[in-house]
């Protein structure tokens, strides 16, 4: 996979930072069940710390040794720039503390440094080996947290809880810590899957898989986006397939939502009513339902933090408003009105303009939509062969697959949050962005760059 030949001092680094960092991100989910299993019997999170700390210095040694293309470095050297000069003017205020510096880097570096980071070994690859570097990142990642999710369903191994109060929360299952990030990502790994098996009866097979994995996991979102992709491919190929059927599904779906819209609450209590049986995360749910009501519960009172997010956001004074007030003040000020240290709104939105102020926002969205309208340009540039590629068993298009987890992270970001602001969802950018990038490198040298046999 990596280069081989003579080897001098320069080679050495590069060579030995991206085979690191292949093992790293391979085995993504086996360090954070290794980081939840110290968390939750030691208090210990450092091996979390180091692991992402490693990352970013190796990516850093990936700069200073991997021979760079003029347009690949420019795009590299910006990256860091605004992530110095946004943290930095972020910092520039008169209640600053040195806890302050330290707590907003913790989160900018688990952020968008590890964004970058990733996004550089991704691009430090050529084409076909980042190709086969994702195919067993996504094939690895599915089956480690199913295995995973599996053993503590059957034999009770593993759980992490935190105590509220005078109520024990049951967390996710096994030893994942950062759960909703591992859900995003569980369910992007099984939209990719679905793009690399051709097999119908094993594709039913392993959605049904991760249905269960999701539901067991407490994961509302994962349940949605799950279901989301589903509904969305089958209004496409209608569509595909006949206009007039496309229509008529599309009237009988709405008529069936509106339909179930009138009678949403009993629904969602029948459901709720069996998933406590199934799933300890259930019994929670009907208790928040029942305080705070159902809406509230299904959204874990999101629509009451971000009321108070927004009410403080409103006060901030023009610096801080395009600026951001930083992670530490704004966590700060959100736990303070609900008893807690500290505290996000869990909406990506709402959290960044909050933290990183309206550049922040645009910074991260803006990235993420400029990827989009590169994606869009090679579907128009490669349109014809696309359709070809369809027709065909044997390839995966990964134009396609790089915009259905763009799409996902897109939704993610806005009903629950930690896509923006958390590690894992940002390896995961990283990779995909990497992705894009090589592609749309490759298309604009021919018509056939977003097409791999396998």
């Amino acid at each position: 996979m990596f280069r081989t030949g003579i080897m001098n001092r320069t080679n050495f680094f590069d060579i030995t930072s991206q085979k690191i960092l292949y093992f790293l991100l391979i085995f993504l989910t086996v360090f954070e069940l290794i980081n939840g299993y110290f968390s939750f019997h030691y208090n210990l999170t450092l091996i979390g710390f180091f692991y992402k700390s490693l990352i970013v210095f190796l990516s850093i040694l990936l700069i200073a040794f991997h021979k760079w293309k003029f347009e690949t470095g420019i795009i590299i050297l910006c990256g860091y720039s605004l992530f110095l000069l946004l943290s930095g003017l972020r910092l520039c205020r008169s209640d600053v503390a040195i806890e302050a510096i330290v707590f907003d880097f913790q989160y900018t570096s688990r952020s968008l440094l590890i964004l970058i980071s990733i996004f550089i070994f991704a691009v430090s690859l050529n084409k076909n080996e980042l190709m086969i570097f994702f195919r067993k990142f996504i094939w690895v990642q599915w089956i480690i947290i199913t295995s995973a999710i599996l053993i503590h369903v059957i034999f009770g191994f593993g759980g992490v809880y935190t105590k509220i109060g005078e109520y024990l929360k049951p967390g996710y299952p096994s030893y994942f810590y950062a759960g909703n990030s591992i859900a995003i990502l569980y369910d992007a790994c099984w939209l990719a899957i679905m793009f690399m098996v051709k097999n119908n009866l094993v594709r039913v097979l392993i959605t049904l898989i991760t249905l269960f994995i999701v539901t067991a996991f407490g994961s509302k979102l994962g349940i949605f986006l799950i279901f989301f992709i589903l509904s969305l491919n089958l209004f496409i190929r209608l569509f595909q397939k006949s206009k007039a059927l496309f229509v008529l599904t599309f009237i009988f779906i709405s008529s069936s939502f509106f339909l179930i819209a009138l009678n949403i609450e009993n629904i969602i209590w029948w459901f709720l009513n069996y998933y406590k049986i199934f799933s300890k995360q259930g019994i929670r749910m009907v208790e928040v339902a029942i305080e705070y009501g159902l809406i509230s519960a299904l959204w874990s009172r999101r629509d009451f933090l971000i009321s108070l997010a927004i009410d403080k956001i409103a006060n901030y004074n023009l610096k801080d408003l395009f600026l951001g007030a930083n992670y530490f003040n704004y966590r700060r000020l959100l736990g303070y009105d609900i008893g807690r240290e500290f505290r996000n709104a869990e909406v990506d939105p709402i959290d960044l303009v909050g933290s990183t102020g309206i550049l922040g926002f645009i910074l991260a969205y803006g990235i993420l939509f400029i990827f989009i309208l590169m994606l869009l340009k090679m579907l128009l540039k490669n349109r014809q062969n696309i359709k070809i590629q369809l027709q065909n068993n044997y390839n995966i298009n990964y134009v396609l697959l790089c915009s259905g987890i763009l799409l996902m992270l897109l939704v993610s970001s806005v009903a629950s949050g930690h896509v923006f602001t958390e590690p894992y969802s940002n390896i995961l950018l990283g990779l995909v962005y990497g992705l894009i990038y090589k592609l749309c490198n490759n298309s604009e040298r021919g018509t056939k760059g977003c097409l791999l046999k396998i």
